[in-house]
């Protein structure tokens, strides 16, 4: 990575190549940082890479990259626990979602950003609004986000004291959980 970043300082910044591979390496290195569980660089990196969108000249792939980069970025605020921020990155992630993108996963994680805020916020009808909706989004789930968004969403039904809906999902959970021991055993 440190090779690839003095080579790239050397090229002309304006060059659209040039500007796709500054993003590349830039999310490398946010990767990079992810993996050692040092989110404070993750983000530098990601905001990094973003700068770096935001230069590209043709505007409907630049507002298809930053689609994408929004999304990221609101879900590392959010696991730093940085909510205000993870709303705003979430919002604007939204707001450039087209039916053309076709990605599930960043609309569901969009989706779960904005429901932990409204957690967090305790206006749990809202959060289970998000997180309900999020639920309903098909092929981008696999048993560990699915088992988590079934917490959240339990844990505001408990807020709300809607107790048969809290126990529809336990039910749903326990059941995830078992289908997941027995598979691993087969």
């Amino acid at each position: 990575l440190e090779q690839g970043n003095k080579i790239i300082s050397t090229l002309d910044e304006n060059d659209p190549d040039t500007i796709d591979e500054k993003i590349k390496l830039f999310s490398c290195y946010g990767n990079y940082y992810w993996t050692k569980g040092d989110l404070q660089n993750q983000l530098k990196y990601s905001i990094l890479a973003g700068k770096e969108t935001k230069k590209i000249p043709d505007e409907k792939q630049r507002e298809k990259e930053l689609y994408f980069h929004y999304c990221n970025i609101a879900g590392t605020y959010a696991e730093l626990n940085q909510l205000d921020s993870a709303k705003v990155y979430a919002e604007l992630s939204q707001l450039r979602d087209k039916a053309e993108y076709n990605r599930n996963d960043v609309r569901a994680l969009n989706l779960w950003t904005l429901g932990k805020v409204a957690e967090h916020e305790k206006d749990y009808q809202k959060a289970l609004s998000y997180f309900r909706e999020a639920e309903k989004i098909d092929g981008y789930k696999n048993h560990l986000n699915l088992e988590l968004l079934y917490d959240h969403i339990i844990s505001s039904y408990q807020n709300l004291q809607q107790e048969d809906s809290l126990k529809i999902y336990q039910i749903k959970r326990d059941s995830l959980k078992l289908a997941v021991s027995e598979n691993q055993k087969k």
